[in-house]
């Protein structure tokens, strides 16, 4: 019994010490930190699926099984452990996050509203999170809500003047919407920062032939 309750102990505090990992990971759904482990996603889901019946309560537990289950292929089980995070800490900002990218990339259009609520929950209590506003944006663009979506670009690219993504998804709007010249900007700033994006690269050379007239830039 004595050394039941060691390996209990010891398997609890290997739990926590992933936990901490993970949350201070930079990707944003520790997907990452997942495969350096060895890709022991299965005995990773047997741990915190034991751990829960030791602290069902626990929030983080459900998140990190969600995100397990993730990189197992089973989005829509991470999806339900990613509410139960909710449902136990409705303000757990990687859960609010990540279950909104998840609906987001799942194309379910039912429950965009879900994950609009709830990137907006994010934006009152860390208004700095550029990826916030981002995803916000990419729910918009799913919508057809140009015009959201736009604000929302801008508003991620205000935040961090080198992000990726949110510079290209911006200039393409731009682009489709007739108005290149405004998009030429954000596609400078996007090579300037990531010189070996391609398809920046591509329209940007469109612009300035098409556009701006401007064959020696558009070589460059």
């Amino acid at each position: 019994m004595g050394m039941r309750l060691v390996l209990n102990r010891l398997m609890l505090r290997l739990l926590r010490d992933v936990i901490i990992k993970l949350q201070n990971t930079p990707d944003p759904i520790g997907r990452k930190l997942f495969v350096s482990v060895q890709d022991r996603t299965k005995e990773a889901q047997e741990v915190y699926e034991r751990a829960l019946f030791y602290d069902s309560t626990n929030p983080d537990i459900y998140y990190n099984l969600g995100v397990v289950l993730l990189e197992r292929g089973r989005a829509q089980q991470a999806l339900a452990y990613l509410d139960k995070a909710l449902e136990m800490d409705p303000d757990h900002q990687q859960a609010l996050l990540n279950s909104a990218v998840l609906i987001q990339e799942s194309g379910n259009a039912a429950l965009r509203p879900v994950a609009v609520s709830r990137l907006l929950r994010l934006v009152q209590k860390d208004p700095k999170n550029e990826r916030v506003y981002f995803n916000l944006g990419m729910i918009a663009m799913d919508d057809n809500d140009h015009k959201s979506a736009e604000n929302w670009f801008r508003k991620a690219v205000e935040l961090k003047e080198d992000f990726r993504s949110a510079l290209f998804n911006l200039a393409l709007l731009l682009t489709d919407d007739g108005r290149p010249l405004e998009a030429a900007p954000f596609l400078n700033q996007l090579v300037k920062h990531h010189p070996d994006h391609v398809k920046g690269l591509i329209l940007l050379g469109d612009i300035y032939i098409n556009n701006i007239k401007d064959l020696d830039a558009a070589e460059k």
